[in-house]
């Protein structure tokens, strides 16, 4: 570097120094890399579905990040990319509402419960001339029912054949729409994961966000912010004051893609993952998943994108 500023001490300009010196520097940082980078053709190949041009922006993230965490090889790099890709596919990080004809079929508001004796829609609040009566915990159920006659569901779900006969009008506030509007979520995931009524709005509030899809109150302290305080210190980050701020905080995991990358890496640190993806087989893949998860949800998905990043880096 001295060497290099002795030559252009005969510069005649003092702002042709200056600029020269900065095209250096910026060369230099250039050729800095992680230990183990990755390519966004790479994350193309294992994610056929998703842009390129994402794929590109995910994958200099990684290589942002990737040495600080100690994802420093393939076998990692491979659990770590099967982990954050088996739910979103590295694509959307912010869980949407649903279209009015996906409301119709989808499993979560298809759910039945039991009121006097008979099968009802749980959700039946979603349709026009439908409200739930009351409100707190445990969940109101509707001002009327929505009956669901035997034969017409399966379990605890109400048949996709019976939801698109019904002749019931969503509600257009229930719909995706831009902006967005809330009331969806806060019906559909009142009352449970810790959540509050559907007045608190605790719903849409905790709604799944991230590469990693965290949904529910309980959830995000137990997954976000205790892990956030274990990894980066307590008190750095609120993300569950129900505030404005805190609200602003949450959005960030969705809107944001390098917080939302960086929500993952504490997730992988909190849990010690590296020490458990030495190898690329089915029980590190298990081990993993409880690490970066706390759980087995989505294990298909993990290891087929585990399996399959390991194939394209090692």
């Amino acid at each position: 570097m001295r060497a290099f500023l002795f030559n252009i001490q005969d510069a005649e300009n003092k702002d042709v120094k200056i600029d020269a010196v900065w095209k250096y520097l910026g060369s230099k940082a250039q050729e800095h890399q992680a230990t183990f980078p990755i390519t966004g053709a790479q994350l193309h190949e294992i994610f056929s579905g998703t842009s390129q041009e994402r794929c590109d922006e995910v994958a200099s993230i990684i290589n942002k990040y990737s040495d600080e965490y100690g994802i420093d090889n393939a076998e990692k790099m491979s659990h770590f990319i099967g982990q954050i890709g088996a739910e979103t596919q590295l694509k959307t990080l912010d869980e949407k509402s649903y279209s009015a004809s996906r409301i119709l079929t989808a499993d979560k508001t298809r759910t039945l419960r039991t009121h006097n004796g008979k099968k009802v829609l749980k959700y039946c609040s979603l349709f026009e001339g439908y409200s739930s009566d009351g409100t707190g915990c445990p969940y109101p159920y509707c001002d009327e029912d929505i009956v669901v006659p035997e034969g017409s569901y399966s379990g605890n779900y109400a048949t996709t054949t019976f939801m698109q006969g019904m002749g019931k009008a969503v509600k257009s506030i229930m719909v995706d729409e831009l902006p967005r509007d809330p009331n969806f979520f806060s019906v559909v995931y009142a009352c449970q994961l810790n959540n509050g009524g559907i007045e608190t709005g605790d719903g849409n509030r905790f709604r799944g966000r991230g590469f990693i899809q965290i949904t529910g109150q309980s959830n995000y302290q137990t997954m976000v912010q205790n892990k956030w305080n274990q990894v980066h210190g307590a008190g750095t980050k609120d993300f569950m004051c129900r505030s404005t701020e805190c609200d602003k905080n949450l959005d960030e995991i969705a809107n944001d893609l390098d917080f939302s990358m960086l929500i993952s890496l504490t997730f992988w640190k909190a849990g010690n993952t590296n020490e458990k993806a030495k190898v690329v087989n089915d029980d590190a893949i298990e081990l993993v998943t409880k690490a970066v998860n706390g759980k087995l949800i989505g294990i298909d998905n993990r290891t087929l994108y585990t399996n399959k990043a390991y194939e394209i880096l090692k």
